[in-house]
């Protein structure tokens, strides 16, 4: 599973900025966005987004610190008072020869 399939969740940091939120698919898009941003962000367009360890569901083995993308950017989201960034991932997944499987 990649950070652009519809199931995949997972916790990130804005480096920059260090405010946590959740790496959601946006319906197949080459983008995904970042979730439940603070309304008063700091993040801006360029910032590098980050995998964070911080989660309560122990099926989930990413190690923190790994590059998923950069900003391209940032929205309103009116329904839950947050901000939703829209992330370009830093690996062209049409180009992937080889991976690496975690498991627990």
């Amino acid at each position: 599973m990649t950070i652009l399939d519809e199931n995949s969740k997972l916790p990130v940091i804005i480096n920059e900025t260090a405010e946590e939120g959740l790496l959601i698919e946006n319906n197949n898009s080459t983008l995904c966005k970042v979730a439940y941003l603070p309304s008063e962000t700091k993040a801006v367009e360029g910032n590098i987004v980050i995998t964070s360890n911080i989660t309560s569901n122990p099926d989930v083995l990413v190690p923190s610190g790994i590059i998923v993308g950069f900003i391209e950017k940032i929205e309103y989201e009116k329904i839950n008072l947050s901000k939703t960034a829209y992330i370009r991932p830093a690996v062209d997944f049409t180009k992937i020869k080889k991976v690496q499987v975690l498991v627990k």
